[in-house]
This record gives C-alpha cells, sequence and structure tokens, in this order.
C-alpha cells in the first residue's frame, strides 16, 4: 500500500514538474515540487493550452476587497470561455503576499470545483470586504428637504451601482419613493414612466429645467438656499451709498444752488 503511494506521489510530482516546464517562467511559481497543491486530481491532469496567457490584472495581496477581484476575474473568464479546471490554474497566479500564503495552505485534494475555491477566498478575506447593502436598502433613500434632483438622482445612481442584485422594479420603486413631494412627483405619478430607465430619463430632464430655471441669474429662486442671496446683498449696498448728486437735483428744481 504505501509503496502504491509513493508511485502516485512519483507520478504527482513528475505531473507538476511538466505542468511548471508548458507554463514556462512567470508568476507561475506557485507551481513547484516542493509545494502541495490544492486540487483535485482530475484539475491536476488538466493540460493548459500552449495559447494560454496570464490575466492581465492587479495581483491582489489580501489587503483589499475580495469580491472586486472576483467580479474582475470572472468578466475576463467569461470573456475567454474557459471550464473550471482553468478557473482554478488561473486564479492562484492574480494572488501575492498574504493572499498566496494563503492559497499555499490549503489543504491536498480539497478543491475539485471552481466555487469551492471561490467561497475559500472569499471566507479568509470576508473582514476585508466592503460593506453592501440588500436591494431593500434602496427604499430608505430619500431626497433631502433641500437637495435639488441632480443631486439626489446622482447618489441614488451610486447607490444602485453597488447592489448588483437589485431588480429594475426595486429600483423604480425605490427612487420614486425617495422623492420630496412637489410638482415632479405629482407629474410622474399622474403620467407614471413605464419603466425605471423612462423614470431616470424623466428625472434627469427635470434636474437640467431645474437647473436652467432656478440657477441663472434672471431666474433665481428666492426660496432656493442661497439663490438670490447676492442679488439681495447688491441692492442693500445700493441702498446704503450717499448719494453725491441729490444735492444739486434738489437745488436744480428749486432753480439755484446753495
Amino acid at each position: 500500500m504505501k509503496r502504491m503511494q509513493d508511485e502516485m506521489d512519483q507520478k504527482l510530482e513528475l505531473r507538476l514538474i511538466a505542468l511548471e516546464r508548458e507554463r514556462g517562467p512567470g508568476p507561475l511559481d506557485l507551481v513547484t515540487t516542493t509545494d502541495i497543491l490544492p486540487f483535485s486530481r482530475d484539475i491536476l491532469e488538466f493540460k493548459l493550452p500552449k495559447d494560454f496567457k496570464q490575466p492581465r490584472m492587479q495581483l491582489y495581496d489580501g489587503t483589499t476587497d475580495p469580491v472586486d477581484l472576483l467580479n474582475d476575474f470572472g468578466y475576463w473568464m467569461n470573456v475567454k470561455d474557459v471550464g473550471d479546471a482553468m478557473k482554478c490554474w488561473a486564479f492562484p497566479l492574480l494572488l501575492e503576499g498574504s493572499a498566496k500564503d494563503w492559497f499555499k495552505s490549503l489543504k491536498p485534494d480539497s478543491i475539485s470545483l471552481f466555487d469551492l475555491l471561490k467561497q475559500s477566498f472569499v471566507n479568509q478575506f470576508l473582514s476585508i470586504s466592503k460593506k453592501r447593502y440588500p436591494p431593500n436598502y434602496l427604499l430608505s433613500i430619500r431626497q433631502g428637504a433641500k437637495e435639488k434632483s441632480r443631486g439626489y438622482i446622482n447618489r441614488f445612481n451610486r447607490e444602485v451601482i453597488s447592489i448588483p442584485s437589485c431588480s429594475k422594479d426595486t429600483a423604480y420603486t425605490a427612487l420614486l419613493g425617495g422623492f420630496r413631494r412637489g410638482p415632479f412627483l405629482f407629474h410622474v405619478n399622474k403620467f407614471p414612466p413605464k419603466s425605471y430607465e423612462d423614470l431616470v430619463f424623466e428625472v434627469y430632464c427635470h434636474a437640467i429645467a431645474e437647473e436652467m430655471t432656478y440657477d441663472t441669474p434672471e431666474g433665481k429662486d428666492q426660496s432656493q438656499p442661497g439663490v438670490g442671496d447676492k442679488r439681495r446683498e447688491d441692492w442693500n449696498d445700493v441702498r446704503e451709498k450717499p448719494d453725491y448728486k441729490k444735492g444739486r437735483f434738489e437745488n436744480s428744481r428749486r432753480g439755484g444752488r446753495d
């Protein structure tokens, strides 16, 4: 039994050496005869194509959000249309520092699917992940009492982008429900946009009209915070300045000078 195990270990070691030669020099130093890889036998026996190229991505050192790396890696792999074994071999090439040490610490024959490697990776570096909210969080976003439409829609869009699982129906309900009462909310309630994209278009059109109406010198809304203050200050300055010609004007009306 021990002899058979030794023969298997020798074959595995030879296979690792062959794989290392096939991949050529570079950041594939993860694959060495002294390292014990965590992959199952079918993944270890997978032969990389000769035209395989390392993903052109920044290496991950364990100090940033692991989900961002997985998302970028997923996009890259989907473009290449590759299988699980290829993903398992390619992913460790993006690791360095503590992340690389984590990969080396995985138990042999513990990774038979890329999903297992991905889950183990996320669990290890979960504490570094950004705070992510569920889609229902959007329902708590409200337009401020003095916030203009552009500021509100831009702030709302940033939150929507950060929640990939959010449906358009949820985004529609949350965006519409977050507007403060006013003419615009009355308008979209009376003539509801057919889709989330149509609602966003309506909001931006309203924002442009709002800026053209209230942010120009001729049409500044006195109810807006800070709008019109300059004009009032200028008028106060005019009233407070002494009129040096006033005496002459009054004298001319009386027909002479003092």
